[in-house]
């Protein structure tokens, strides 16, 4: 019901991932939520932008993205273009889709 709630497209419900966490801190006050934030919107592609405290996750965000894609019956590329591991602030990736 949760992850209903927010979003009835791929990028709404990317753009309300952080409303999840929110949510889900609500019931689990001892975890550390991510933040996630999309920017350079141009059709079907976008920048998706992760902060989270804990390292080495990027493989996850990629993983979680796709995922996500196939539940709106999309093909997703994720492509990451900034690494917190190579010593940038923080991950960034490019995410497009097409209809499945």
């Amino acid at each position: 019901d949760m992850m209903d709630s927010i979003g009835n497209s791929f990028p709404e419900f990317v753009k309300n991932i952080n409303l999840l966490h929110h949510k889900l801190g609500n019931v689990m006050p001892e975890m550390r939520m991510p933040i996630f934030e999309v920017s350079n919107e141009d059709g079907n592609t976008f920048h998706l932008h992760y902060k989270s405290e804990r390292n080495g996750l990027a493989p996850m965000v990629i993983g979680l993205v796709r995922g996500l894609g196939k539940r709106f019956n999309l093909i997703c590329e994720v492509e990451q273009i900034e690494s917190k591991s190579a010593g940038q602030d923080h991950d960034i990736f490019k995410v497009s889709w097409q209809t499945l």
